[in-house]
């Protein structure tokens, strides 16, 4: 029995994340990239999500900060970071699930929408990543893994909004995002 139940949730881990379409085969010029990235390089806050069954409640709050602050000082780096406080109309969500060593990690960003045929406004999902696998007991993993996730975010969104985003830039008091330089 014990060795059914996680396999069990491994294989409804993998059906899950199985049947959520994948974004990574589209062209990041295509109309349906710019609809699912686009906000005009406004910027976004974060919410962490992670959930570890066998740990302990303390354990599960230092992995949820870890994760937060990495997400966090990514964007801010990219000058996409918002504080929640600031009215950000989008975010970027990371859930991570574990249970013994079968993990699920999906990042989503989402956006706030108009519907006019409804007249109103609402946020949904409009970019995810997922990933299912094994991890061992390295306590970093989760936090090199959600980077991966990041930086495939990164990637395209700012490919979706460099003009945007090259503007944004070039405002007073904003400087471009420099490559890092070795020092003397």
């Amino acid at each position: 029995m014990r060795i059914l139940i996680p396999l069990l949730l491994g294989g409804l881990m993998a059906v899950s994340a199985a049947a959520k379409p994948s974004t990574a085969a589209l062209p990041a010029d295509s109309e349906v990239m710019k609809f699912r990235l686009h906000n005009a390089c406004a910027g976004m806050w974060v919410y962490v999500s992670y959930f570890n069954m066998l740990e302990s409640v303390a354990d599960v709050k230092k992995q949820n900060v870890a994760l937060t602050n990495l997400l966090e000082r990514r964007l801010r780096f990219s000058r996409l970071y918002k504080p929640e406080e600031e009215d950000a109309n989008a975010r970027l969500h990371l859930t991570v699930t574990v249970y013994g060593r079968f993990y699920s990690m999906r990042t989503e960003y989402l956006k706030e929408l108009y519907d006019p045929s409804s007249a109103t406004e609402g946020v949904t999902a409009t970019w995810s990543q997922s990933t299912l696998g094994t991890a061992g007991d390295d306590p970093t993993f989760w936090v090199s893994k959600a980077s991966e996730h990041v930086d495939d975010f990164l990637t395209e969104f700012l490919r979706v909004n460099a003009d945007d985003c090259n503007e944004v830039a070039d405002r007073p008091g904003k400087e471009p995002v420099k490559a890092a330089t070795q020092r003397d």
